[in-house]
């Protein structure tokens, strides 16, 4: 590997990393609602819900957290291997979400209004 491929390695598993991190963080929020929701008795059903959930998220926080970008990518291939069509629109989704994303944070940072398609302070009217 040489060193772009290093430093680009490493930082994925650090993002990687990081980002299991807050997903634990989410599963612990998520605790708490059910520890909040089990205080109404006619609520203790969401309150299980809500825990089992945690739990699964907490689950993936985990491994999020101690996974290296090649058994990610394995596990990505072998998904998509198995299920090519699922792999598919999951893909396709990901990719509009990030492009509305991508798009809804230029505009933010142009000051480009969606209505009209050009930067604000090339408008002539209002």
């Amino acid at each position: 590997m040489n060193q772009v491929q290093q430093f680009v390695y490493k930082e994925l598993e650090q993002r990687v990393a990081f980002f299991g991190l807050q997903v634990v963080s989410t599963a612990q929020r998520l605790h708490t609602i059910a520890d909040h929701l089990r205080q109404d008795q006619l609520a203790q059903g969401a309150a299980n819900l809500v825990d089992r959930g945690a739990e699964s998220v907490e689950d993936i926080g985990h491994y999020l957290e101690s996974a290296t970008v090649d058994s990610l990518a394995s596990k990505a291939e072998s998904f998509g291997r198995g299920r090519p069509l699922t792999f598919v629109t999951i893909a396709f989704a990901l990719g509009v979400a990030g492009s509305r994303i991508l798009k809804a944070a230029a505009a933010r940072r142009y000051g480009v209004s969606e209505a009209q398609g050009e930067p604000v302070a090339l408008r002539t009217s209002v």
